[in-house]
């Protein structure tokens, strides 16, 4: 196992996977790239002015998720966690918004919306959903570029149709937030995937997407370089995990 690995679009099963992007250059025949790249730390994030009519944001104050009536809706075989409290609000297959601008919103936001710009769900979510995204104009033409190709070797591989969704090879089970403000405006989370390895044994990866809030609502930035980094553990240990959610 790696000590640290880069991420492509393709691994995030959603990003969140580096899972992913391994078992589908496996299915094809190539080994995956040398890993190099450790998970980032977080940013620090300081809390924004507070907008009309809301509370000041107050540095340290608790701002823990309420996990309580956390569901799961199916996209494409994803299966992800939906909250009363945190939102998202408005689903499609391609689309999650309206989630609450907390921790809690901001991390189910960073799975919903990392998610949808994985090449498993097929070129009719990943596409727009990549296309929405915040930060350099030159790290999201490299991110589609690297789905493009991704989705590309995993379809031929599996002898698809074009266009059809890919095969979904690993979960996002949790997730680990190093800084929670009350009102944040960006926020990085290290969401935890388990999936199939190569080999067929369980491999665990966590990977560092940030979300700013933008447009009365979190969304997501592009990776620098078009490729998020990606780190393998042995446990689940410094994770949240939402199926253990009260």
């Amino acid at each position: 196992m790696p000590k640290g690995l880069m991420v492509g679009g393709g691994a995030l099963l959603a990003l969140l996977a580096a899972v992913m992007v391994a078992h589908n250059r496996a299915d094809s025949g190539q080994a995956p790239p040398p890993a190099s790249v450790s998970a980032p730390p977080a940013p620090a994030q300081a809390p924004p002015p507070a907008a009309a009519g809301e509370p000041p944001a107050q540095s340290g104050a608790a701002a823990e998720p309420d996990w309580a009536g956390l569901t799961f809706m199916d996209v494409r075989g994803a299966q992800l966690p939906v909250s009363p409290v945190h939102g998202p609000k408005r689903v499609t297959q391609a689309r999650a918004a309206g989630f609450s601008r907390d921790t809690g919103g901001a991390v189910l936001a960073a799975v919903h919306l990392a998610t949808r710009v994985s090449p498993q769900l097929g070129p009719e979510v990943y596409v727009p959903a990549a296309e929405r995204m915040r930060g350099d104009v030159e790290d999201r033409t490299a991110f589609l570029a690297q789905l493009d190709a991704d989705y590309a070797k995993a379809r031929a591989a599996s002898g698809l149709p074009e266009g059809e969704p890919l095969r979904i090879y690993a979960q996002v089970i949790g997730y680990a937030v190093p800084v929670a403000e009350r009102a944040p405006e960006r926020v990085t989370v290290h969401l935890l995937s388990r999936g199939a390895g190569p080999d067929g044994g369980e491999v665990l990866v966590s990977v560092p997407v940030t979300v700013s809030w933008w447009g009365g609502d979190w969304a997501l930035e592009a990776p620098t370089g078009g490729r998020w980094p990606g780190q393998p553990v042995a446990g689940t240990g410094g994770h949240t995990l939402f199926r253990e959610a009260r």
